[in-house]
């Protein structure tokens, strides 16, 4: 599809900088399958993946990166009160 977006106060993206954040919400008790890729990739409309600068507006590429949703984690047996116990009273 492809999607621009805006800010009314320019942000620095010459250094890491979140753009979006995708929140996935799976209604199952275990996943179908593991480690499904979400990659950022280039707009098909434009072929291009970037952002432009303050205030001259000049294109620069970006990196997409991919990120793995529903992936499985290692998890360890404990009690209630050790859990409770990280977070304080």
């Amino acid at each position: 599809m492809g999607i621009s977006m805006g800010y009314a106060s320019p942000l620095n993206g010459f250094s890491t900088l979140q753009v979006c954040k995708v929140y996935v919400m799976w209604n199952c008790d275990t996943c179908p399958s593991t480690n499904i890729p979400m990659p950022v990739v280039k707009n098909p409309s434009t072929n291009f993946l970037g952002y432009t600068d303050f205030p001259n507006f000049v294109p620069f590429n970006a990196v997409g990166l991919t990120s793995l949703i529903c992936a499985t984690i290692a998890t360890e047996e404990s009690t209630w009160g050790k859990v409770k116990a990280l977070y304080g009273e």
